[in-house]
């Protein structure tokens, strides 16, 4: 019941953001909201920040587990990191669809996103770091070559999508993939 009515107030704050704001939204919104007393809320938040860093804890954790899936695959360092930078892309993709979405808000540019942005490309960074080692442990990857990918390459990403999203999509798709084919040759020992 404890991690049922936790989930509970965590989505209904997530949805009470996206539609009233974070600065709009109050504990007693959350509270009314998920049919709980503000003792409930109080109970398992201290406060308003509490709540909105376990929303992005929460969203973040959603927002790379399909990267993380490719991380384990039992492929070669140079394929994940393939598959990585395309879901990548189609991650982006579909968030600026969806406006119900915390992860939309990674396709615009308010301030208010900075730290959903900060938490997912930490998560991201240390993936790419686990998938760079595997590289360069298997002798794929240059270690030299390697050491500023993780901390560039969703930053990378995100350039290349925000600049492909408004133009023909055979085009667009020439550019992503002349990117990966870019990663990749750089990273590879010759």
């Amino acid at each position: 019941m404890v991690i049922k009515t936790r989930d509970r107030l965590i989505e209904v704050a997530r949805k009470l953001f996206l539609n009233k704001g974070i600065e709009n939204t109050t504990m007693i919104d959350i509270a009314n909201a998920s049919d709980n007393g503000r003792r409930t809320v109080y109970s398992y938040f201290k406060n308003k920040s509490d709540i909105y860093s376990a929303v992005i804890e929460r969203e973040s954790e959603n927002h790379v587990k399909a990267v993380k899936e490719i991380a384990a695959e039992n492929i070669s360092p140079c394929d994940k990191l393939e598959k990585f930078i395309n879901e990548r892309f189609n991650a982006l993709t579909e968030a600026s669809k969806q406006k119900e979405s915390i992860l939309s808000w990674l396709t615009l540019d308010f301030s208010k996103n900075d730290k959903i942005k900060k938490a997912v490309y930490a998560k991201e960074e240390d993936i790419i770091k686990s998938i760079i080692n595997e590289g360069i442990s298997s002798g794929d990857f240059d270690e030299y070559l390697s050491t500023s990918i993780p901390h560039t390459l969703p930053i990378m990403i995100r350039t290349i999508w925000n600049e492909n999203k408004d133009i023909a999509d055979d085009v667009a798709e020439k550019n992503k993939r002349a990117f990966i084919s870019f990663v990749l040759n750089g990273l590879q020992k010759h």
